[in-house]
């Protein structure tokens, strides 16, 4: 973990053709001069100064025993914060403004954070607002980190393809110098849909448009199904979808899995940090708007629309903090239906009368959709080239072997009924 000791050492970081940079400066406090040596790029240099000073301000002469008594204050704040971060430093003063607020730091805000500072760089600056670094509610974490291109939308198939040829090169897309490769323990297995006699049409058709995209899948009927998965009752069903590759389950390969969405989240996360993304520990309580009388909206008179202005933060400090933005991206999970109310979508007129259809499940007034995981020791079950299998009731199971103190190495199997 680096740590700012500022009365002898200002410890520079920036980002040149995606590789992290880090040399250190001392600094004169007498002078008010930073000496750079030699190896250093200038251009490096300065443009890492500038960044650096925008958080911590410029220099001022301070006895050297006050600054660092501040400086290790500031950086016991901060632990906690960058235990959860592997050890990339994260400025500890909170940002006044940004160009793109990203609410919620999981899989998808950080994707978002990533991608952004790919293809723009320094130009663009990147907040993520995370109330939780530990992501111990987190929906990336809690999934089964499916990863499928048997959709019936080409868009969703195409995203998918794109998506799985990502993991497979995930230690060149997310490696930072001076740490390890990431490692999400990428594994295809495979998806198995199976279909009865009312549904055997569709999942041929979906099959069909996965095909013209590039997806490599093969239809199984069901005396093709015995065949090649010997423990599969097939009694009540006519037809199976299989994909060959690309495609399948997540956690940790130790215990005998595909790929690990925890792995995937902290890679995605530290590389947007290297790269420039600024991450917020808070929560996003409220919004404020601003009039803009040059913009016209349908339904909205003339000279009265509001648009989204301020982010409102809660930080881990109990204290309420504004964040202005020109574009804000709400990633925020199961909870991104409450920040879109926020953001007065679903209770807006018009366009802004459309809610997001998401919610977290603790109300019985929400219609939502439940799911229910089990874990089941099965000795003589499917072994470790199970496919992820998707009954047609709604019913799924993948392998998984967790090696417990309790029990030997055996199969579990992992169920689910959505309803």
């Amino acid at each position: 973990m680096c740590v700012h000791l500022r009365t002898r050492i200002a410890l520079l970081k920036y980002n040149l053709k995606m590789f992290r940079i880090a040399r250190f400066l001392k600094y004169n406090f007498s002078s008010s001069v930073i000496i750079i040596p030699d190896q250093i790029p200038k251009s490096v240099v300065s443009l890492t100064l500038s960044r650096y000073f925008s958080y911590y301000g410029p220099p001022q002469s301070e006895n050297p025993f006050n600054r660092t008594l501040n400086i290790l204050s500031n950086d016991i704040k901060n632990a906690k914060s960058k235990l959860f971060n592997d050890g990339v430093d994260i400025p500890h003063q909170f940002p006044s403004h940004c160009d793109v607020l990203v609410i919620g730091g999981g899989v998808v805000g950080s994707s978002i954070a990533y991608w952004l500072k790919q293809k723009a760089g320094q130009g663009l600056s990147v907040v993520v607002v995370e109330k939780d670094p530990s992501y111990r509610e987190a929906s990336t974490v809690l999934s089964c980190g499916g990863v499928r291109q048997q959709f019936s939308i080409p868009e969703n198939i195409q995203m998918s393809l794109f998506g799985a040829e990502f993991l497979r090169n995930a230690d060149k897309y997310l490696s930072v110098e001076g740490c390890d490769p990431p490692d999400v323990q990428f594994n295809p297995c495979g998806y198995l849909f199976l279909a009865s006699e009312k549904g055997a049409a569709q999942l041929e058709d979906n099959a069909k448009i996965q095909r013209e995209l590039g997806a490599k899948v093969e239809l199984l009927t069901s005396k093709k199904l015995k065949m090649k998965f010997p423990w599969l009752n097939t009694e009540d069903i006519e037809l199976g979808c299989h994909g060959l590759e690309n495609e399948g389950c997540c956690s940790n390969r130790e215990s005998g899995d595909r790929f690990d969405p925890w792995s995937l989240l902290h890679a995605l996360k530290r590389k947007s940090i290297a790269t420039g993304a600024e991450y917020v520990t808070g929560e996003a309580v409220a919004f404020e708007f601003k009039r803009q009388e040059d913009i016209l909206a349908e339904g909205v008179e003339e000279g009265t629309y509001e648009g989204l202005d301020r982010a409102l933060v809660r930080t881990d400090d109990g204290e309420v903090r504004p964040i202005k933005f020109a574009i804000a991206v709400i990633a925020a999970g199961a909870d991104s239906g409450t920040v879109a109310r926020m953001a007065r979508i679903g209770v807006g007129r018009n366009l802004l009368s459309v809610p997001l259809p998401v919610e977290r499940s603790v109300c019985l007034l929400i219609v939502h959709r439940k799911r229910f995981v089990y874990v089941i020791h099965c000795e003589n079950g499917p072994g470790i080239n199970s496919p992820f299998l998707c009954e047609h009731s709604g019913m799924y199971f993948r392998y998984s072997a967790y090696n417990l103190a309790l029990f030997k190495p055996s199969v579990t199997v992992l169920t689910t009924w959505l309803y």
